[in-house]
């Protein structure tokens, strides 16, 4: 987003009082990221990701995960790397997983519906994209359907991340960075929650060698 729409022009338009229309925002985005074809998103901390808690962040992953011709990019901080890394190696004292169940459930309660947006038009304008048709009250049906209707939304997203810390996690167990059972166990576990059952049982009987 920040190479796609010049950001200091942004902040000089809110300075003035004044803002970018949603519709110019959206435009200007799709037309960049098709053309550039490739979204570059910075997760931060690793284990709580503030973008996913940002609106128009979120919509953006969205986009660029479903774009045909886009390659979306996740990317941790070397310090934050780290920090992913050494949590695969260590316990939490109660569960060999250590933290890992933690950000699983972080990813479980994504909630793009829940998200924040800096202008209320954009949050509503968003939310019709996605959801189509419905009323943004905040009756309980209202927000029940809502719901419903952001599941395939929030699932794609889901998904992408925990494909890619999958993929990060076993990239480290070659490098060597988590040679114990608990690294084994940790990764076994975030396999078996995307139902990758041979995968799991390779690295858990990787794990029986150590």
């Amino acid at each position: 987003c920040c190479f796609c729409v010049n950001q200091w022009r942004v902040r000089e338009m809110q300075e003035r009082g004044d803002k970018i229309s949603f519709e110019a925002f959206e435009k200007t985005f799709s037309e960049r990221v098709t053309q550039i074809q490739n979204v570059l998103a910075l997760l931060t901390p690793w284990d709580d990701p503030g973008n996913l808690k940002r609106l128009w962040c979120v919509f953006e992953l969205h986009f660029a995960i479903k774009e045909p011709h886009c390659s979306l990019n996740l990317l941790l901080p070397a310090e934050e790397y780290e920090r992913f890394e050494r949590q695969l190696v260590e316990s939490s004292g109660k569960s060999v997983l250590g933290g890992m169940s933690s950000v699983w459930g972080v990813m479980e309660r994504l909630r793009v519906q829940e998200a924040q947006a800096r202008y209320e038009d954009d949050r509503v304008n968003i939310l019709r994209i996605i959801a189509p048709g419905l009323s943004l009250g905040n009756s309980e049906e209202e927000q029940q359907a809502l719901a419903k209707a952001c599941t395939t939304h929030n699932d794609v997203i889901k998904k992408e991340l925990q494909d890619w810390f999958v993929s990060q996690s076993m990239e480290s167990l070659k490098h060597g960075c988590g040679q114990s059972s608990q690294a084994h166990c940790a990764i076994a576990y975030m396999l078996v929650n995307l139902s990758k059952y041979d995968m799991a049982l390779q690295v858990l009987s990787s794990a029986a060698s150590l």
